[in-house]
This record gives C-alpha cells, structure tokens and sequence, in this order.
C-alpha cells in the first residue's frame, strides 16, 4: 500500500499519467465518459463521476449517515410536535418556542444536506459545516429548554437529551470521516496539482454556498418573531427571502460550473441584497423593541444579531473564494473533468 501511495505521489508531482493510462500526462481520469447527459447544472455523468461510488464507502463513513439520520429525523419529528403543540396554543409567550421550533426543524434538517452530500462528494468543508451546524442546533435546543424549562413537556426534554448527547457525537465522528478522505479528489481532477487545487477550491464554494443558503434561511426564518402570525410586509419577505437565497445559490454554481464571467457579476451584483435586508430588518427591529421586550422574545432580537453577523462573514468569505474560481475559468478544469 505504502508503495503506491508512493507510486501516486510522485505521479501527482511530476505531471505524469499512471501506469495504463494512455492519456496526456496529467490527464488521468477513470470515470472519463464519451456521452455525457445535459442538464441545467451541467452534465450529469460529470455530477455522477464526482459522487463515491458504492464500493468506495467506508464502515465509518456508512455508519455515520446511518446515525446522522436516526438522529435528525428524531430531532425534526420532536419539533414539529412542539410546533404543533405552540400553534394550537398560540399564547403570547409561546412565539418564541415556535419560531425556535421552526428553525431547529430547517437546521436539523439541513445537517442531512451536510452529512449526505459532504460524505458522497468527500467534501471536507462541508463536514467541518456540519460539526457548526450540529453546535447551532445545539445552542438552539439548549437556549429554548432554559427559556421554558418550567413548563417544558416531556417532547421537549426528550429533544433536549436528544441533542446535548447526540449532537457532540455526531459532530466529532463528522470530523473523523472528513479527515479519512483521500482518493475522490484525484480520481475526478487527475494528477496534476494545478487541478486539484482548482477543483478543490470550486468544492470550497459549493459547500460555502450551502452555508450561506442555510444562514440566510436562518435570517428569514426570523421575521417569524410573533410565532404564525405575520403581516402582509412580513409574508411578502419571507416568501421572496426563500426564493431569492435559493436561486442566488443555484445561480453562483452554475455560473461557475458553466464558467460565465457575466453570470458571476451577475451573482456577485445580487450579494448585496442580504446586507440590505439586515439593514432593513434591524430598523424594524428596533422600531417594535417594546414588542420584543413585551413578549418575552427579546432573545429573538439578539438571535438575528448573531444569524447577521455569521451571514456577512460567510458572504464575505463566499464573495472571495468565487472571485478565485472566476480566475480559474478558461484553465482546463472542466474539460478535464468532463
């Protein structure tokens, strides 16, 4: 084994094609297909080539994923009854409880995105994301059983011991599998290291535009700060906040996957549109303080605060890391993957 990891290093060094491979040096890619399918987000036989295939999985790794989604689809099912139980109730200091229900359900969920597409696509920073998601969901959990726990019910402490055990768990077991990837990476880029690099910083923005998507949901999710009830101004955000962080992220990867300068102005353009609803959401925060401080939701106010600060930092970081994958474009990576 020793000799050739040996054998692959060197190959990777020197630019040179493997043993069998009678391709340019460099050019080595075993899932190389003659008759890729189109689709919106590119060819589908390059999506597929850059997935594990099923002989590739580790017992860690499946024993993860078996775990991770024991655990959220649990975790999801105990706060949609809570959601259930705050919006049948619907009393003035139940909102909080609900909005936190509502956000432990998306976060909780998307922690499957991480674990599932972070595992198939060896992504290292998407596990890394997972491990932070899975401490979110912590803090959430943890800050709405102490807000309530004299009127907790037993869904309620039954999610909270879900969490406080399960999750820490989870999170460094995530850390484990992400640090035993290895080979998927040279598999889809080839030998090169100029490709490797490139490939892997276009996997470093995938798994960023994931976080994004997630923290900018977290944001929207927010403006549920009275629980179910929402005015038309309120409806209309959240609806077009949905809308807008899922096609903003759609757009980012498939101008970069179809390598079009125009397209990341264009996505680079529409980045400013969280700013400004942070901006606009603090106003509105602080003109209806005394109804935060009222009802017992002021935690909601200090929750957006801490969402924003976390959202401008991974925009920021996205923005960066895109303007490195525009200056990739045109170097060869995709026709070498594809």
């Amino acid at each position: 084994m020793d000799g050739e990891e040996s054998s692959i290093r060197e190959a990777s060094q020197q630019g040179s094609s493997l043993p069998g491979d009678d391709s340019q040096a460099g050019n080595y890619n075993p899932y190389r297909s003659s008759n890729p399918t189109k689709s919106l987000l590119g060819n589908q036989s390059v999506f597929s080539r850059r997935m594990k295939r099923r002989i590739d999985y580790e017992i860690h790794e499946v024993i993860f994923l078996v775990l991770a989604i024991v655990a959220m689809c649990v975790a999801v099912g105990f706060s949609i009854y809570r959601m259930h139980e705050e919006y049948s109730k619907s009393t003035p200091k139940d909102m909080a409880s609900f909005t936190f229900a509502v956000l432990i359900v998306f976060n909780a969920g998307y922690l499957l995105v991480y674990a599932v597409h972070g595992i198939m696509f060896e992504h290292f920073e998407e596990m890394v994301a997972f491990s932070v998601a899975s401490a979110v969901v912590f803090v959430y959990v943890a800050v709405d059983y102490g807000q309530h726990r004299r009127t907790a019910d037993d869904v309620k402490l039954a999610r909270f011991i879900l969490v406080m055990i399960g999750f820490p768990i989870l999170a460094a077991f995530s850390i484990y599998c992400a640090k035993q990837f290895r080979w998927l990476k040279f598999r889809v880029a080839g030998a090169t290291e100029d490709k490797q690099r490139m490939y892997t910083t276009f996997c470093r923005m995938e798994s960023l535009l994931l976080f994004d998507f997630q923290v900018s949901v977290s944001l929207f999710i927010l403006v549920l700060y009275r629980g179910s009830s929402l005015d038309f101004v309120e409806i209309i955000i959240l609806s077009l906040g949905l809308v807008y962080s899922l096609g903003w992220a759609l757009l980012g990867y498939y101008a970069a996957r179809q390598e079009s300068t125009p397209l990341i102005h264009i996505f680079e353009l529409l980045s400013v549109l969280l700013p400004a609803y942070i901006a606009f959401k603090s106003v509105r925060i602080v003109q209806r303080w005394d109804d935060y401080t009222a009802g017992d939701i002021e935690l909601l106010a200090i929750m957006f605060y801490v969402a924003a600060a976390v959202g401008l930092l991974v925009r920021g970081i996205l923005l960066l890391v895109v303007e490195h994958v525009r200056r990739n474009f045109r170097q060869g990576l995709w026709s070498q993957v594809n």
